[in-house]
């Protein structure tokens, strides 16, 4: 049976480890944790586009006066390169990774942790994700959610529950508008 490491929430980290015991390689963990680093750097330098509609969607949450936040399971180094090569810097207030908080992002720890450092009550963050264990951790604390669709999540992100507001494929999905945080007032 296949193996999802989206579906485990496994971390970076985690996912590094499960390769080099199973690959059947003499390798070792940080090695092949290096090389994943290095080929994620390199993919959103040359190959990730950034989804449909998402900078048009930042700015208009800043115009807003909304305080963003980037929260990624993604590790500091390589979320940087992502950053910088998108010129997200101008959005973002900080940037949270499972290192910064100390937790898997699977974890309700990890949104306990954010919402901690913001001063904030879960009720008061929203969350736009992808990764089906990190909605529904962040649903078991109470906190809102957006969620986008990919093929590696379609069959899942319908068992979300209420917490989880709008499915979308992408930014540019006009029902958008129709969630809280844009009517603010």
């Amino acid at each position: 049976k296949e193996f999802s490491t989206a579906r485990h929430g496994l971390t970076n980290r985690e996912i590094c480890e499960c390769f080099a015991k199973f690959s059947g390689a003499n390798v070792e963990t940080d090695d092949v944790v290096k090389f994943w680093h290095d080929t994620m750097k390199e993919n959103y330098q040359n190959k990730i586009k950034m989804i449909k509609g998402a900078r048009e969607t930042l700015e208009e949450l800043k115009r807003l006066g909304y305080k963003l936040v980037l929260a990624s399971a993604t590790p500091m180094n390589v979320l940087n390169v992502a950053v910088k090569h998108f010129e997200l810097e101008k959005y973002f207030e900080k940037i949270y990774t499972e290192e910064t908080l100390k937790a898997a992002k699977r974890e309700p720890k990890f949104y306990e942790n954010l919402t901690n450092d913001l001063k904030i009550l879960p009720e008061e963050l929203f969350v736009f994700e992808d990764a089906f264990v990190s909605l529904r951790s962040a649903g078991s604390l109470g906190i809102k959610s957006c969620s986008l669709i990919h093929k590696f999540n379609k069959k899942r992100l319908k068992n979300l529950g209420e917490n989880n507001l709008l499915i979308i494929k992408n930014y540019k999905d006009k029902r958008l508008k129709t969630l809280p945080i844009f009517n603010k007032g």
